[in-house]
């Protein structure tokens, strides 16, 4: 099956009213206990890919993730795995043959000096869980995770609210992210348990910048599906970069500089400028949204132009509202129809081929 999850860092000073309003609406809660899997060398994780035994309650399941198409989206397959919950069952990634993601897990094992698989890291979370369907039928399994996470004796707290979209019209997920972060104040990370761990594992502390990939698509793409890959291509470092910046803790004074932000500083700058650059080849698009897009990447590339040296007004900036809703709203669109690229999809030939010579010159697509 494949997963498509928005994950949100939730702040001290609204954990206790989004808890109360979970449970007012009648959320089940359950104890998790995770304990995550790689290669000495973490094949797993270079290959964005996750292994993982939970006991969930009083049942084991293993799950194996592996990346799919985005940032948001995963491949995922859950066995669920017989057993007591005092003693935790053997890890066994046969169960996961045939499914989606074992190409993933093959691939990174594959890749491994050594493919002997050893737990790392491990979770332990209270979850309040509330399934949710709003009038246009879209379904949503709301979870807050509140515990910590721990590896080679450090620990880091986990405060995340997941909403993970079940069925139904997409637009139903994206509208109640975009109230949650309005209202909630509430920042998305895309910085996933599994990542989480093996940072704790390795002892790494500082920022760390995500490269840009430009997108692929043959040469008789529809411009639908060509825009969509540039802009899949754009968010996901981006949502990386905001992720990193928005998470980091304020500076103490007399601390030193954060370890990474100069590079992730500059990272998410470029990250906004080939933004803009994308937008611009959706103009043909004459929707006040895509003009307010415009407008908003440019104010806040101006923001992380003068805050490029100030980690703390960086972060703000990453956490602000503006940058939020603006990436959920880039979100959505990536993972529309084709018809939320139908300007594009009616130029004429020629007209199409200059716009896509333009993104492959701006390094979003590969020539």
């Amino acid at each position: 099956m494949t997963e498509l999850e928005l994950k949100f860092i939730v702040p001290a000073a609204c954990l206790d009213s989004l808890r109360q309003d979970l449970l007012g609406r009648g959320a089940l809660a359950v104890r998790m206990r995770a304990h995550y899997f790689d290669t000495a060398d973490m094949a797993l994780a270079r290959h964005r890919a996750a292994l993982r035994l939970r006991l969930e309650g009083r049942h084991w399941v293993q799950t194996l993730k592996a990346a799919g198409a985005g940032a948001v989206h995963r491949l995922e397959h859950e066995v669920r795995v017989p057993g007591r919950p005092s003693e935790r069952p053997a890890l066994d990634p046969a169960r996961h043959a045939g499914s989606p993601a074992a190409a993933g897990l093959a691939a990174a094992l594959a890749d491994a000096a050594d493919p002997a698989l050893t737990e790392l890291h491990a979770t332990e979370v209270l979850r309040l869980q509330l399934q949710l369907q709003d009038a246009e039928g879209t379904q949503i399994e709301a979870a807050l995770d509140t515990g910590h996470a721990h590896a080679a004796g450090r620990q880091d707290a986990l405060q995340e609210l997941e909403l993970e979209h079940k069925g139904g019209p997409l637009a139903g997920l994206f509208e109640l992210a975009i109230a949650c972060v309005r209202h909630g104040g509430l920042w998305q990370s895309t910085l996933t348990k599994a990542e989480r761990g093996l940072r704790l594992h390795l002892g790494q502390t500082g920022l760390r910048a995500a490269p840009h990939r430009p997108a692929q698509a043959a040469a008789a793409a529809p411009p639908a599906a060509v825009l969509r890959a540039c802009l899949q291509a754009v968010l996901t470092p981006l949502l990386a970069h905001s992720s990193e910046l928005a998470g980091r803790a304020p500076a103490t004074a007399g601390a030193p500089t954060v370890p990474g932000f100069d590079a992730v500083a500059a990272a998410l700058g470029a990250d906004l400028s080939r933004l803009g650059a994308l937008l611009r080849c959706l103009q043909d698009d004459r929707s006040p949204e895509v003009a307010g897009w415009q407008a908003q990447a440019r104010a806040l590339q101006g923001l992380a132009r003068a805050h490029r040296h100030h980690p703390d007004a960086l972060g703000a900036t990453a956490r602000s509202t503006g940058l939020q809703v603006l990436l959920l709203q880039l979100q959505q669109r990536a993972h529309a129809g084709d018809d939320a690229f139908a300007a594009a999809s009616a130029l004429p030939p020629a007209t199409w081929r200059r716009r896509r010579a333009a993104l492959v010159k701006a390094g979003l697509l590969l020539g």
